[in-house]
């Protein structure tokens, strides 16, 4: 009874310290394993944007590198120099025709000194307006070239720079290249394999004009759908809303944002979630990104699962080897005691003496 004891006394503090040990060790496994998979998420967030940073200024060096190379052409000095419009459009086509199948230049602007449209080369019926543009205004102000992200009133990006053209001091007028960037965000789209949306807030957009710029690109339009936001570009056709109800346009900053993950067709996914400014440092857009994490998760919980096997084997052995112990050094301390309880009280453990035997003479 006393070595039963001891064992309870033994062996019940060492299971519950166990499973406690053992509660605490899966809590913080698998926040450690959780916190790795949001700084995988995280990761590969920044490793979008900074592709998209990449790419668009490896974009804009090549428009710049074109609009010096027009800028040296004095046939096109003298035509902008005189607004003549037939001889810009007779000399600017082909240089169009180069860009648009070596660069994917979408826009070719030439614009006076006001910053009064004098020919779109890619829309030639379309002049006269004036420009008021952040690139088109920074390159007034510095008289120096003048380049970024322009949202156009159809609610699609364009990539832009504008080059103020001198000649002995006096401002001749400003040559302008474009190109849209959408197709640039699919690409990246194709290369890190996410599924992409661009949300564009709605004060920077005018609701008719928006509606009738997507019915003439034959998309799919929604001014309703989102409460602060149109989403004018997607790379799954059905989406829950609930999608974007969390999704802060206006961020405080620049950060990049983490939102919570979701289940779309058995599949896991975590969103992350990309600033995008205009030329103007106005946050006018924001980039959602789609990771699918299903195969990240399927390891977290396999590694969780062979952590708490591991650990109950190991426990199971602890209990089993001290039960083991504490048996034999009861057995032990049994044997040990009794020759020394019989020499001390002889008289107790009388009746366990062998009768004596007596012999006849």
């Amino acid at each position: 009874m006393h070595s039963i004891g001891l064992r309870k006394r033994v062996i019940i503090p060492l299971i519950v310290s166990g499973l406690i040990i053992f509660l605490f060790g899966n809590y913080f496994v698998f926040k450690s394993e959780n916190k790795h998979l949001k700084e995988t998420v995280l990761q590969q967030t920044k490793s979008m944007q900074q592709h998209l940073h990449s790419v668009l200024q490896t974009k804009t060096e090549v428009m710049a590198a074109n609009l010096r190379f027009i800028a040296l052409d004095p046939n096109i000095l003298t035509a902008l120099k005189s607004s003549d419009r037939d001889a810009l459009l007779k000399l600017s086509s082909p240089l169009y025709k180069r860009f648009n199948l070596d660069h994917n230049i979408t826009h070719f602007y030439f614009h006076d000194a006001q910053r009064v449209n004098l020919l779109r080369t890619h829309k030639p019926d379309r002049y006269g307006d004036l420009i008021d543009r952040y690139t088109a205004l920074g390159a007034e102000k510095t008289a120096r070239l003048s380049s970024g992200i322009e949202l156009g009133p159809l609610g699609t990006f364009t990539l832009r720079a504008v080059l103020p053209v001198f000649e002995q001091g006096q401002l001749l007028g400003y040559i302008e290249l474009g190109q849209e960037i959408e197709e640039l965000i699919q690409e990246a789209r194709n290369i890190f394999s996410f599924e992409l949306f661009i949300l564009i807030d709605k004060t920077f957009l005018d609701q008719k004009a928006w509606e009738a710029g997507m019915k003439m690109l034959n998309r799919a339009y929604n001014w309703g759908q989102l409460s602060s936001a149109v989403l004018v570009s997607q790379s799954l056709q059905s989406i829950p809303e609930i999608l974007f109800e969390n999704v802060n346009i206006q961020s405080a900053n620049d950060d990049l944002q983490q939102q919570q993950t979701i289940t779309l067709n058995n599949r896991l996914y975590a969103f992350g979630i990309i600033p995008v400014e205009d030329a103007g440092k106005r946050q006018v857009s924001t980039l959602v990104m789609l990771q699918d994490i299903t195969q990240l998760s399927e390891h977290l919980k396999k590694e969780m699962i062979i952590f708490n096997a591991l650990s109950l084997l190991m426990g199971l052995f602890v209990i089993f080897l001290f039960f083991v112990l504490l048996v034999l050094f009861s057995y032990r301390l049994f044997f040990f005691a009794w020759p020394h309880a019989l020499n001390e009280a002889p008289e107790a453990h009388q009746d366990l003496l062998p009768e004596p035997v007596h012999y006849l003479a």
